[in-house]
């Protein structure tokens, strides 16, 4: 809506009387003429004007003979449908009005304000007073220039008492032209106060640049929640509500903008994105309700989407009428949703109820609004224009836009929730886990203990009687011949001492790996308990293994032996696992200040950098290097009672670094 258009078609106007020579401006012309509630003085110029199709420039002398011209009725210059058919516009003419000037009229401040669709020169007694665009006999020629009424004012010279003419050149070739040309192609020009008038056109202004930037509200959501989607795909909401959002944005922007765009190419294009815009407002609102709230769309829904786009395809030649009343169809459908399908027990349906209320009470008093049923606040405090339909439809935005922050804030606590249950239930696996293998570990200790003390007296036995053997051989070696028995003899005792010492070594070993007979907490060597564990592992190591100590002599310190030499095997294992039979695995200690550590490393597989923050996950399996228990949770968890910390580095292709950091203590 222009701000010419908007003061005439607030003028309380008497009947027009019969057409006459002159249009006579008296001394309180511009002062009596007022627009309702608006602080500003004009004249409008809509009667007794003369028509000749046509151009010459002659045309524009004062004292040419325009008797012969057709006489327009009023507002015959905006050139309806009715005036273009009674005069045979042809898309060229000229306009002159006589103007009679009240001898007590003060013309020190008057201007003359106009706005059209097309190209216009304006002569006022045959001097050009201002050229808007360039009217020409041919489309290809003319340069039209869409003037609001907003910014273009020129001071005009009037003389009180005398007589003036105003001839005005017009045409409107690529106006008509237009897919969708407006429904008024012509001028309108109007005299006014031009003190009156310039703060008037500011205030205009800045209302049309204000609510235009109420597009960054919706535009700011849509991206928000856009990006939302983007990383969270299982919820189509937000992408719907995006679309919608963005679609808001546009629809607010386009029209307001149309204001400032002056020619026929730019006011097409924001035109027909007005018109995707609406569509896609309704169909984007509708998708997510029936997403959100109704499972899914309907076969019915599908149909009209496909026609929407065919509309949408055609809005280039539709006129914006049709498209206002497609998406009020899909508007309806809103409606039927929100009052009979949106279930008040639906968590979030009252909001959105709400916003689509006020956006439908908005919406409808923008029609009443343009119908003239009722009149807007227009005022100088005001911004000038009111556009309810912009604040119903923000209000809506904001309204969807919370309904969906309470959704995600709802799934954020039932995740979190869920998660708090998960780790309450990992927590529980890995005591669970970890009471099993102590379980197993006591069982076992229990058994070899009773193993080993069976074992050493036949061991002990076997080693005494080779002892006696041994010496009575060497009593009777003197009287017995030398020869094939004898040495039979020698290596059936060599044998027997080399089986008993070994067996002695294993017993040994495992007596030490398991602290039999001892207490579970104690001060311990931590490089003894890799010795002990090396021990029992000696089948799996084999030859192609090859085993680096560097111990740094570290202090005892006080630990649960049983627990770290456990830890040491699954460490060891693991490192077995990821050589496939050969390789090196470097067992290092050393002392940092007051900490103590462990290192075990393997040249191995190694494990990808991806994996590595999920080694301490429980049920990690990932990689072959982890398929005992439950991965190194367990582990983890032991060194956590010993007040340490384990560190892992891999790198694919070179190996892995496990390392344990113990507090240097002598007590708990």
């Amino acid at each position: 809506m222009t701000l010419l258009w908007s003061l005439l078609s607030g003028l309380v106007l008497v009947a027009t009387p019969a057409f006459t020579e002159t249009l006579d401006v008296p001394t309180d012309a511009i002062s009596k003429h007022r627009a309702a509630d608006l602080p500003v003085a004009l004249f409008p110029l809509m009667s007794e004007w003369r028509f000749r199709s046509g151009h010459s420039e002659a045309w524009a002398a004062r004292d040419f003979d325009d008797s012969s011209w057709t006489g327009l009725d009023s507002l015959g210059t905006e050139l309806g449908q009715t005036t273009r058919e009674h005069i045979n516009w042809a898309g060229e003419g000229w306009f002159r009005l006589r103007l009679h000037i009240d001898p007590e009229l003060s013309v020190n401040n008057i201007g003359l304000v106009f706005g059209h669709h097309g190209a216009m020169a304006v002569y006022l007694d045959g001097q050009l007073l201002v050229e808007s665009g360039r009217p020409a006999s041919r489309e290809s020629e003319e340069e039209a220039y869409y003037v609001h009424g907003v910014k273009e004012m020129v001071p005009v010279s009037l003389l009180p008492g005398a007589e003036h003419v105003l001839a005005v050149h017009f045409s409107n070739r690529r106006t008509l032209a237009m897919f969708d040309a407006p429904s008024e192609p012509g001028f309108s020009t109007a005299l006014v106060d031009k003190a009156e008038w310039a703060p008037l056109a500011r205030r205009f202004a800045y209302s049309h640049v204000q609510h235009q930037t109420l597009f960054a509200v919706p535009l700011a959501f849509g991206i928000f929640h856009l990006l939302l989607f983007l990383y969270h795909r299982q919820r189509p909401g937000h992408l719907y509500y995006a679309l919608f959002a963005l679609s808001v944005a546009v629809m607010i922007y386009a029209p307001l903008h149309v204001t400032f765009a002056h020619t026929p190419r730019d006011v097409t294009l924001l035109r027909l994105v007005f018109k995707w815009s609406l569509l896609s407002v309704a169909m984007s609102s509708l998708l997510f309700l029936y997403t959100e709230f109704l499972g899914g769309v309907s076969r019915v829904f599908k149909w009209a989407c496909l026609f929407g786009a065919g509309v949408g395809c055609l809005a280039i030649i539709l006129p914006l009428n049709i498209i206002y009343y497609v998406t009020v169809m899909f508007l309806m459908d809103v409606v039927r949703i929100v009052l009979f399908r949106l279930r008040g027990d639906i968590p979030g349906a009252r909001v959105v109820r709400a916003g689509w209320f006020l956006f439908a009470g908005g919406c409808l008093l923008q029609v009443l609004m343009e119908l003239g049923l009722i009149t807007g606040p227009l005022n100088d405090r005001d911004a000038f224009q009111f556009f309810p339909y912009i604040y119903g439809t923000l209000i809506l935005v904001v309204s969807m836009s919370v309904y969906l922050a309470r959704a995600v804030g709802r799934t954020n606590r039932e995740l979190a929730t869920q998660l708090r249950q998960v780790q309450e239930l990992s927590e529980q696996a890995v005591e669970h886990e970890r009471e099993v293998q102590s379980a197993k570990l006591a069982t076992l200790t229990h058994l070899m203990a009773g193993i080993v003390h069976e074992m050493n007296s036949p061991v002990g036995a076997i080693h005494s009687a080779r002892d006696t053997l041994s010496r009575a051989m060497g009593k009777l070696r003197s009287s017995l011949p030398q020869g094939a028995a004898a040495q039979a003899i020698d290596g059936a005792n060599a044998t027997i001492e080399s089986a008993t010492d070994r067996l002695g070594t294993i017993l040994s070993g495992f007596k030490a790996f398991s602290h039999l007979d001892e207490a579970e907490w104690q001060v311990a060597s931590v490089e003894a308990g890799l010795d002990s564990t090396l021990t029992i592992m000696q089948s799996q190591l084999g030859s192609r293994i090859e085993v680096q100590r560097e111990y740094g002599g570290v202090p005892a310190i006080w630990c649960a032996p049983a627990r770290l030499n456990q830890v040491f095997m699954h460490l060891i294992t693991n490192a077995l696992t990821s050589m496939d039979g050969s390789g090196t695995i470097r067992l290092r200690t050393w002392v940092e200040t007051d900490q103590v550590w462990i290192s075990i490393s393997d040249s191995g597989t190694g494990i990808a950098a991806e994996n590595l923050d999920g080694l301490f996950d429980i049920g990690f399996r990932r990689s072959a290097r982890v398929k005992m228990g439950m991965g190194l949770v367990s582990d983890s968890h032991t060194i956590d009672e010993h007040g340490g910390r384990m560190h892992v580095q891999s790198e694919v292709s070179v190996g892995t670094e496990v390392s344990m950091q113990l507090p240097r203590r002598l007590r708990e």
